[in-house]
């Protein structure tokens, strides 16, 4: 008899392992932070058996702790020292309530909120490299004979923070180091429009459009956010063009108008000092999103797929936000104009599949528009 409850632990025991190193493997290749705190918390739930299984990560800057319980929605945020969690990132330890009702920290708001029943909790501290508390496993509610979340348990979440923790702080550092370069980009771009009648928010809107425009297409989502981020540079050689020349109320002479003409080439030559991939990019959509489809464009007189793609979707990006926005020197065209314009210059100045992509997802342009809207002070200036 007593080989019975031993061969079912060896059984679990070789079951946790399998499962572990099925999760590791996936693990170790994910970079994206909220892919990776699903993964990871799908990883608990499946080792320690429980019907919950939540991973907050530590804001130390706003005081708070946060979770994406699934993709597309708002990350859930609470103060850092509430609860289990912030009594385990307190202690530095893990904690073990099989009677949440009897715990002083135990917050019962939550479930009285929410009719969730929390009848016993794990949590489990994750440490980064500086052994300082960079998230926390939650567990709730052990499945199985009621009797609780036990020392086993402990163990194996206790290794799934070890192994995974490492993944889980490069994933945060390289969305740290994204969000910094989004944020360059953009004041990059910014700059570049600053000394023209445009407005920053015409670089977001551009990268925003250039977005939904490579989606529609059906782009690898890397390729789409790729566009993403480098297309508010598209007009960053305007630094170069003579203020006369750039903000001139009226129509700009010939020889005017070839000096506007060299942002492009200045923005290339400018973009291509940097290796990194997004300016590579960035330099190819600069030098050529006044290329037009049938070769008549400036500045190379590419045609067609010599083009650059990403410059082929930024070109009709810009034209439909540079047409459509108010701007103090003129009235936005309505909608139904600029489409009636892409209809007629598909073929010559737009690469056909990019206009049949508009007017897939013409819908989002709007959205996009009113999310990034620019207020009257910046219309005007």
């Amino acid at each position: 008899m007593p080989q019975v409850p031993e061969r079912s632990h060896e059984m679990r025991s070789e079951r946790s392992l399998r499962l572990a190193f099925e999760y590791f493997s996936k693990i170790a290749g994910e970079h994206d932070v909220d892919r990776l705190l699903l993964l990871m918390a799908d990883m608990a739930r499946s080792l320690v058996e429980c019907e919950r299984c939540t991973l907050w990560l530590v804001d130390a800057e706003a005081g708070q702790l946060y979770t994406r319980v699934a993709q597309d929605v708002e990350p859930l945020r609470m103060p850092v020292d509430r609860g289990a969690v912030g009594e385990c990132i307190r202690e530095r330890r893990p904690l073990t309530v099989n009677d949440p009702s009897h715990c002083p920290w135990f917050n019962a708001e939550i479930d009285r909120r929410t009719g969730y029943v929390t009848r016993n909790i794990l949590v489990i501290p994750i440490f980064d490299s500086s052994d300082e508390v960079l998230g926390v496993y939650q567990a709730l509610n052990k499945l199985g004979d009621g009797a609780g979340f036990a020392e086993a348990d402990v163990r194996l979440l206790s290794m799934a923070a070890t192994y995974s923790g490492k993944s889980l702080e490069t994933a945060v550092l390289l969305r740290e180091v994204e969000r910094t370069q989004n944020e360059l980009v953009h004041m990059l771009g910014e700059a570049g429009e600053s000394r023209s009648h445009e407005t920053g928010n015409h670089v977001k809107r551009v990268g925003e459009f250039c977005y939904v425009l490579a989606r529609a297409m059906g782009l690898p989502v890397k390729d789409c956010d790729m566009i993403r981020l480098a297309a508010p540079l598209h007009d960053i050689g305007k630094v170069g063009v003579p203020d006369a020349v750039l903000n001139k109320p009226g129509a700009l002479d010939e020889n005017e108008y070839e000096k506007m003409k060299r942002h492009t080439v200045t923005g290339e030559a400018l973009l291509l000092k940097s290796k990194g991939e997004i300016f590579r990019v960035a330099s190819q959509i600069a030098g050529c999103h006044h290329e037009k489809f049938d070769g008549t464009g400036y500045p190379h007189g590419y045609k067609g797929e010599e083009i650059p793609l990403f410059a082929r979707i930024c070109a009709l990006a810009d034209v439909y936000d540079a047409l459509t926005a108010d701007r103090c020197y003129k009235k936005g065209w309505p909608v139904e104009r600029v489409e009636k314009l892409f209809r007629e210059e598909s073929g010559r100045h737009f690469d056909p599949r990019v206009v049949e992509a508009y007017f897939r997802c013409k819908d989002e342009f709007p959205r996009v528009a009113r999310k990034f809207t620019d207020d009257e002070g910046a219309a005007a200036g």
